[in-house]
């Protein structure tokens, strides 16, 4: 790696989902190694095409260079990035620190194992460890290609959106285990695959995949894919879902209602309200309120912009974390800012729902029930940047709700957000 004096000074922090897409890049898995990154706020200053940006992890490591090709969209509101993904040496690949680095990534690492084999090579993406029926079906579908048995790569998925609350080393420790025990020509190799709502998409994006890794065939399940160019790479349809994570069914999968809006609009008394609501139905929940939030996880930050992204995205990790494990975590932050609602939102979305309820109650309400006088403080320039008096609040677009409680009661609220929550809730059990 290089020298930090070395690397670039403009930087972009990155999502999980967006590190995964650059590690696929890098390891020479795609045809062009581009990628595009959409972001809400204000792009970075000094950015311009030609740019060179160090991109970053959630941990602020670096991963990778980003040679700026295209801007999209630039204004301050959102920007668009679009360019190529360089390494940080040029030696290539990321540096520092490779997971499951026992195993292979590279299309020329899988190259060199499969040195010796001969005739088809059929390629299983999973993304759970495959069960007994599972291996039956891979062994049935080898069969066909008149080899028993064909070479296997076994395409284990890694991308953390895609795996519930089961882990990466967990899910590869399995997979390698299973085919030692059912003795399966197989190459195990840990993957970002990608995911996405349109199948046929999704298929041709792992069937461009297996070719670069070497396969001559590709395993797919019909209810994924029905039919999809892969251009030179034959397809073998199964029935059904192969090799779904443990997990799939969503009784365990979590979510976030995250409720925005100013002061004294209402936003914790409905919270509370649901909260007790959820309770009652058995559910695992946890309430993170924005005073006892900036009480105890946050007592050191003020109220400058920057404080109050980092109280908010505090707020989202610990929210994502309830919801990898399958609890339901309530926010009750004014959360001002639509940038910093976005990053929660993609923080969250890795592990389950993201419910946005926008609690719209009018200013003059919201002030009416200022009990402490914070906004008689704020008009009287007693309290700096105070939102919605000397500070913007920016209303979501994107809310599943908008809520204004003038007029409405704490249950009629509460009955409003379950209605939105309803169709994604499953009974434990």
């Amino acid at each position: 790696m290089p020298a930090a004096d070395a690397l670039p000074e403009l930087g972009l922090d990155l999502e999980p989902d967006e590190v995964d897409d650059v590690d696929l890049a890098l390891r020479g898995a795609l045809d062009r190694p581009i990628l595009m990154v959409d972001r809400a706020g204000p792009a970075p200053a000094g950015l311009t095409v030609g740019s060179e940006l160090l991109l970053r992890d959630p941990e602020g490591a670096p991963v990778g260079l980003l040679a700026v090709t295209e801007l999209v969209g630039m204004n301050e509101h959102r920007f668009r990035i679009i360019g190529e993904v360089r390494p940080l040496h040029e030696s290539g690949g990321a540096g520092g620190y490779r997971r499951f680095a026992d195993l292979p990534a590279t299309p020329a690492e899988v190259a060199a194992r499969l040195a010796g084999a001969r005739g088809a090579i059929l390629a299983v993406p999973v993304a759970g460890p495959p069960s007994d029926a599972d291996l039956d079906t891979i062994r049935s579908a080898a069969a066909e290609l008149g080899i028993e048995p064909a070479t296997l790569l076994l395409l284990v998925q890694i991308r953390e959106r895609a795996l519930g609350s089961n882990t990466a080393p967990r899910l590869l420790q399995q997979t390698v285990r299973v085919a030692d025990n059912a003795k399966l020509d197989a190459v195990v190799i840990p993957i970002p695959l990608p995911i996405g709502s349109d199948p046929a998409g999704q298929g041709y994006a792992w069937a461009q995949l297996a070719a670069r890794y070497g396969a001559t065939h590709l395993l797919l399940p019909s209810d994924v894919i029905a039919a999809v160019d892969t251009g030179s790479l034959p397809v073998i349809l199964v029935p059904g879902q192969l090799v779904a994570p443990p997990d799939a069914d969503r009784t365990r999968r979590g979510l976030t209602v995250f409720f925005t809006g100013l002061s004294g609009s209402g936003k914790s008394t409905v919270a509370k309200a649901l909260r007790d609501r959820l309770l009652a139905d058995g559910r695992t929940v946890s309430l993170l309120d924005g005073d006892e939030v900036r009480r105890l996880l946050s007592s050191e930050l003020g109220f400058s912009r920057a404080d109050r992204d980092l109280n908010i995205r505090r707020i989202g990790f610990v929210a994502a974390e309830i919801t990898r494990h399958g609890g339901i975590a309530i926010c009750a932050p004014i959360a001002p800012y639509a940038a910093t609602r976005a990053s929660v939102r993609r923080m969250v979305a890795r592990h389950g729902d993201f419910i946005l309820i926008h609690v719209d109650t009018p200013l003059a309400v919201c002030e009416s029930r200022d009990r402490k006088g914070l906004y008689a403080k704020a008009r009287q320039g007693l309290i700096a940047e105070f939102t919605g008096i000397s500070d913007p609040y920016e209303p979501p677009d994107d809310a599943d709700l908008r809520l204004d409680t003038s007029d409405r009661s704490v249950e009629e609220s509460v009955e409003l957000v379950y209605a939105v929550l309803r169709d994604r809730l499953i009974a434990p059990g």
